[in-house]
């Protein structure tokens, strides 16, 4: 147990568990390859996977600074997203483990850094990820059949890695993009049944290839809650086309 101000000298190892409670607003560098790791209180920073398996707490915080973690992340969270996102991710940053949200939780990204979680994304319907922070946060993994939770984009952006990349598709109005947030669909086609969307101030961008006449878009209707922008990078395209 690291807790009050204690630090870990040296890389602790072994197959058992490490529990961080450390002062509220503290941080600092961990070096473990432990079985299992829980962040109940202040920020352990983290170059490398620490643990097989992570718990962070409401009031914790894991932030990836660097590499690949392989890590299978289980977020706490609280009943309201905090204002420190339970997972943090620096530039350059892979989370390759599956990171499940059993509670309200944030996820974000340094400021001009561009992070991606390759592994499943978890989130039960009536729980809320919220993605802050002014980096970029691209999912990589076909999440269509676990995440069924909502996704707000609340601050930078969040890139579709795929067509199931966002989730489930059966519940209007589970992503909403507030404003400070962006959704990227990324060029990427969508299936039969893609997302409904509501645009709460942010913006709908398409910074893929550009996609070509009649292909179904990830995005097949939106709801407007407030004034909202679309947008294509230059060479792209955006098209919105009513129907009904």
């Amino acid at each position: 147990v690291l807790k009050d101000e204690e630090a870990a000298t040296g890389k602790v190892s072994g197959k058992g568990s490490v529990l961080v409670n450390w002062a509220a607003g503290k941080s600092g560098q961990l070096d473990a390859d432990v079985a299992s790791l829980s962040v109940e209180s202040g920020t352990v920073e983290a170059a490398h996977s620490l643990a097989d398996s992570v718990t962070v707490k409401d009031g914790g915080q894991y932030h990836a600074t660097a590499g690949t973690h392989s890590s299978a992340i289980l977020l706490e969270g609280a009943d309201e997203p905090a204002d420190t996102a339970a997972l943090q991710l620096g530039d350059g940053v892979e989370v390759e483990g599956r990171v499940t949200v059993a509670a309200n939780a944030a996820v974000g990204v340094d400021s001009e850094a561009a992070g991606t979680i390759s592994g499943n994304v978890e989130v039960a319907a009536g729980t809320t990820l919220t993605k802050t922070g002014d980096g970029t946060l691209t999912l990589g993994a076909d999440n269509a059949a676990s995440l069924a939770g909502g996704l707000v984009i609340a601050g930078g952006t969040v890139k579709a890695g795929n067509n199931h990349a966002l989730g489930a598709t059966s519940t209007a109005g589970r992503i909403v993009v507030a404003q400070g947030g962006t959704l990227d669909v990324n060029g990427i086609e969508g299936a039969v049944d893609a997302y409904a969307i509501i645009m709460d101030g942010g913006t709908l961008a398409n910074t893929g290839a550009v996609v070509g006449k009649g292909k179904r878009q990830l995005v097949t209707s939106m709801v407007l809650t407030a004034d909202s922008a679309v947008c294509a990078e230059s060479g792209h395209e955006f098209a919105l086309i009513a129907s009904g």
